[in-house]
């Protein structure tokens, strides 16, 4: 391999880092207390945007659809997710946002991002889909436990995330070392 191709295959690696990098010292400066609903809700959509190019799907999940992400319980950071990702592709997919009104609705999506204002408790909310390969977004204390992979907090007036791991592979996902690098704590 010549000098041009090992200098355009170390951009092509090093890229995806330094922008994840980027996104989270910018979003580890944006104060969380005093922030407008809205304000927390777009940073939060940003942060779900990029973890999609940091987890890998099962070899036989379905690559030839647009990758499916279901919002239950979070208008602001539905339409946030929709203004964001329009015209937006991941690995080739393109991306479709779908305001969910209930669990069950979440069928066949890749992505569930559960937002806090809702009905159900969160045990009720991921039942339909345990066992599936589907990334399981949420904003609330303990939700780790109940089974959600990436879970957003606030420390030190800051938005920030935790992983779980044993979620992740229960799920059959992989998370890549450069997004759990970057979150605040990693259940292994």
């Amino acid at each position: 391999m010549g000098a041009g191709a090992r200098g355009r295959t170390c951009a092509r690696l090093v890229q995806p880092a330094v922008a994840l990098w980027a996104l989270a010292l910018h979003v580890a400066s944006v104060p969380a207390h005093g922030v407008e609903l809205q304000a927390e809700s777009a940073v939060k959509a940003a942060f779900v945007l990029r973890f999609l190019g940091y987890v890998q799907w099962p070899p036989g999940a379905a690559r030839d659809r647009p990758l499916g992400i279901a919002v239950l319980g979070d208008a602001a950071l539905a339409m946030n997710l929709e203004e964001l990702a329009r015209g937006r592709s991941v690995d080739g997919r393109a991306l479709r946002i779908r305001r969910i009104d209930s669990p069950s609705q979440a069928a066949g999506s890749d992505v569930l991002v559960v937002g806090a204002s809702r009905r159900w408790t969160l045990g009720a909310v991921l039942k339909p889909v345990e066992e599936r390969a589907i990334l399981v977004i949420t904003a609330e204390e303990g939700a780790l436990d109940a089974g959600s992979v990436i879970n957003f907090l606030k420390e030190e007036e800051r938005i920030r995330f935790e992983i779980s791991l044993p979620a992740a592979q229960g799920r059959g996902l992989r998370v890549s070392s450069e997004l759990l690098s970057v979150a605040a704590r990693v259940r292994r």
